[in-house]
């Protein structure tokens, strides 16, 4: 495989909704990528060279290893589908906005040998509060 720059592409979070995203890759005649036993990571970082992380997201592995809250990456891997899925309770959750205005991600693809990996997309992340939220019981 030929290394190619990562798709620029920046993430907006509406919190308090569920975030369901996916994308699909191609390969140089435009066809879908077969990315059966593929799995995925991403994380979002408060800048580039942080060594916090806001939040990881893996397509395998136990729940504990989603950090500090997380979400799964959703595949349709033979149709070279990839993507991020957060439910609006995870979403409502975020507090790391405030600590960090301009947080970045990247997102990789790892083949079934465990020897190749793929960073295929990066980008900002940006969330837009809910005005719509569960009132606080006294």
């Amino acid at each position: 495989m030929s290394v190619v720059s990562p798709a620029r592409i920046n993430i907006r979070i509406y919190m308090g909704a569920t975030y369901p995203k996916d994308w699909t890759w191609l390969d140089s005649d435009k066809q879908p990528v077969d990315l059966t036993n593929w799995t995925a990571r991403m994380q979002i970082r408060p800048e580039v060279n942080s060594d916090q992380v806001l939040m990881e997201i893996l397509s395998s592995g136990p729940p504990e290893q989603f950090l500090p809250i997380g979400g799964y990456v959703e595949q349709d891997p033979t149709n070279g589908k990839y993507g991020i899925y957060l439910s609006d309770a995870i979403t409502e959750e975020i507090d790391w906005f405030d600590l960090s205005p301009n947080p970045v991600y990247d997102y990789e693809l790892i083949n079934p040998a465990g020897d190749y990996v793929r960073r295929i997309m990066q980008g900002t992340v940006r969330a837009s509060r809910d005005v719509t939220r569960p009132i606080p019981v006294p």
